[in-house]
């Protein structure tokens, strides 16, 4: 027959002659070419410096394979990390260890070892979200003990301070008297009916303070020198919190609402915002240099990993 049956999808067609001699002539060219450099090499292998090459790379291959299946299985308990277990006892306990406690942290710490090599072997740290988190934690730890921040000078912190003039700058800050009205004697409404009732007595007369007019308060009753935070703290983030730095001062205003109840407020001193001088605040500058020279070494290698990796974001699907 001058034609061959072959499947093509689920028909049977027919394939010529003249395609299968054009297929084998083409394929005894390369296999001559194959056995051309398989012949030419034979006098290379009969070289014994080409034995002795061969001879090396099979001798390093295998000892690869035997020191990885020996670490593999061979767990190292050396000085080094039975002073870390004891440090770590010592310092969660408060005394270091004794001999029977220490074996037992040292058997624990095999036990431990044995079972993460296990799951690492059986891919359980792949995937998981928590190691991940875990793992990535620690790099950044290992990364900022790098990029340690070097001492700064005298100069270097003056130009921070001089850069961030608002971060340096002391906020208002007010004292003042008060007179405090409980809504849990007669209920809210009634609360604040006492506080009108004695801001109108008090503006009356010429009274610089009077605690004792209304209810006792859980704090202070004068305060001295309180800024915004320290106000909201105080009586949380409320009416009377905001109003305090708006009431004019040496009058009685009110009432203010808080968290606490209804007050009645007198503004006593106060001391406008202004800026601290470096001498003041020269170890918050301090401070505040490390974290941002850090943070910034951080950055730059952050950037120089991310130059490693090539960022695959295909777009929205057309």
């Amino acid at each position: 027959m001058s034609e061959r049956l072959f499947m093509t999808g689920s028909k049977l067609v027919t394939r010529p002659k003249a395609l299968r001699d054009e297929q084998k002539q083409t394929a005894q060219p390369m296999a001559a070419r194959f056995v051309s450099l398989v012949g030419s090499l034979k006098p290379w292998l009969r070289e014994p410096i080409v034995h002795f090459f061969l001879l090396g790379a099979f001798i390093f291959l295998l000892s690869e394979v035997v020191e990885h299946f020996n670490s593999r299985y061979r767990i190292v308990v050396g000085p080094d990390q039975i002073t870390r277990l004891a440090a770590t006892f010592e310092q969660n306990y408060g005394n270091p260890p004794s001999d029977q406690q220490l074996a037992v942290l040292v058997d624990n710490y095999i036990k431990e070892e044995i079972l993460y090599r296990e799951s690492v072997a059986l891919g359980l740290d792949k995937g998981d979200e928590i190691v991940r988190r875990r793992l990535v934690q620690k790099f950044e730890f290992l990364q900022q003990d790098l990029n340690s921040v070097k001492a700064p000078s005298d100069e270097d912190l003056r130009n921070y301070f001089a850069a961030n003039p608002v971060k340096y700058a002391a906020p208002e800050r007010r004292s003042l008297t008060q007179i405090y009205f409980s809504p849990d004697l007669q209920g809210d409404a009634e609360a604040k009916l006492r506080a009108e009732e004695t801001l109108k007595a008090l503006k009356e007369s010429v009274t610089l303070r009077a605690p004792q007019r209304g209810d006792i308060f859980p704090g202070p009753s004068d305060v001295a020198d309180l800024d915004q935070d320290s106000a909201q703290r105080l009586f949380g983030k409320s009416e009377l919190t905001q109003a305090l730095y708006t009431a004019p001062p040496g009058v009685w205003s009110g009432p203010y609402r808080s968290g606490f109840g209804w007050h009645l407020v007198r503004v006593t001193e106060i001391k406008p915002k202004r800026q601290l001088t470096f001498a003041e605040v020269a170890d918050k500058v301090r401070e505040d240099y490390l974290t941002a020279r850090g943070a910034e070494l951080n950055a730059e290698a952050m950037q120089s990993f991310r130059a490693k990796y090539q960022i695959v974001q295909p777009g929205p699907a057309e």
